[in-house]
């Protein structure tokens, strides 16, 4: 392992709080041993490891303190972890072997998955993120797949990447809660790169357990990803609009819906039992059955939160409802 690069596995969180501290053991136990761990939580706290750096950056976004944390990194690549997540044993491998390898890879990413240890709620939401009727293609971010593939969107609770790359790009945009990632990655590809997603580079991530803290969750993801849309928008990315459209569709139809002798109204009453169907099939899917009514609702609500917040991050000004408190930062993805 001498001879392959060193690696800075960047960990922003609030505090080293239970999960953040199983979070840094496990990137000590990793079987890549030429690593240093960089904590950046809100305020001065200790950790008493080698390779732990601790840089307390006070209550500010999770974007500032990826981009300080790459400030202060010695590595040649730079791994970012959210501090609710834990990567497994072999999580550098494959990641550092590409990035090395290859001129062309830009970034490499891989799921992040439910952890085993997570309690009933907060699997009702992995089951949710792992549903592709709940998210489409997007659904294979939260599961192992097969094989290896360029990918467009990469997420920073797993996000890989070499010095030499981040050198050419101005870093996370700071202004965003959620999407930096999403941002940062384009640019990569702006620049000729490709990013590689494996399932050999691998994270468990708790989920944030349902309703509530998995609803707010999904609304500053729609919400981003709306405002990143008035300046990246392209024809391949309409799949964002879905659940906006759908949205619009269920609303718009209802009055319409209730006319008599109309062919809208057959249309919007099959339309509307196809999804019901497809998100029934989907909840009575999974391993748990005891999680698939919550699972049901919890898909129909995730697309009307994620539908609503796109058309708010569409209209509003990027400003309003993107302040550095703390207490509104989302530190998981």
């Amino acid at each position: 392992m001498s001879n392959l690069p060193k690696v800075s596995i960047i960990i922003a969180c609030r505090s080293i709080d239970r999960d953040t501290s199983k979070c840094i053991e496990e990137c000590l136990s990793l079987d890549y041993t030429d690593i240093e761990v960089l904590v950046l939580p809100d305020r001065i706290e200790s950790f008493d490891k080698e390779r732990v750096i601790i840089i307390p950056t006070g209550p500010v976004k999770p974007s500032i303190k990826r981009n300080l944390g790459m400030k202060k990194a010695d590595g040649d690549i730079f791994a970012f972890i959210d501090s609710d997540a834990y990567p497994r044993k072999d999580w550098l491998k494959k990641a550092v072997h590409y990035c090395i390898t290859s001129r062309d890879v830009g970034a490499v990413t891989g799921p992040n998955i439910t952890p085993p240890e997570d309690n009933f709620w907060q699997k009702v939401g992995g089951d949710i993120l792992n549903s592709y009727v709940g998210l489409g293609k997007f659904s294979r971010r939260y599961q192992i797949t097969k094989g290896d593939f360029e990918t467009t969107d990469i997420m920073s609770c797993n996000f890989i990447f070499p010095r030499n790359t981040a050198e050419k790009l101005n870093g996370f945009d700071e202004t965003l809660l959620t999407g930096e990632d999403y941002k940062l990655g384009l640019e990569i590809m702006a620049l000729g790169k490709k990013m590689i997603y494996s399932p050999e580079v691998c994270v468990y991530h708790h989920r944030r357990p349902v309703f509530l803290p998995h609803l707010k969750q999904m609304w500053n993801y729609g919400r981003d990803k709306g405002i990143l849309m008035r300046k990246f928008f392209s024809i391949d990315k309409l799949v964002y609009f879905l659940p906006t459209a759908f949205i619009a569709w269920i609303l718009g139809g209802l009055p319409i819906a209730f006319l008599e002798n109309s062919a809208i109204r057959t249309l919007y009453i099959i339309s509307l039992s196809g999804y019901m169907t497809a998100v029934l099939v989907s909840s009575l899917s999974i391993d748990d059955k005891k999680r698939s009514a919550y699972v049901f609702c919890g898909i129909c609500l995730t697309h009307i939160v994620y539908g609503i917040a796109f058309v708010k991050g569409l209209i509003v000004p990027k400003s309003a409802g993107h302040q550095s408190l703390n207490k509104n930062n989302d530190h998981g993805a």
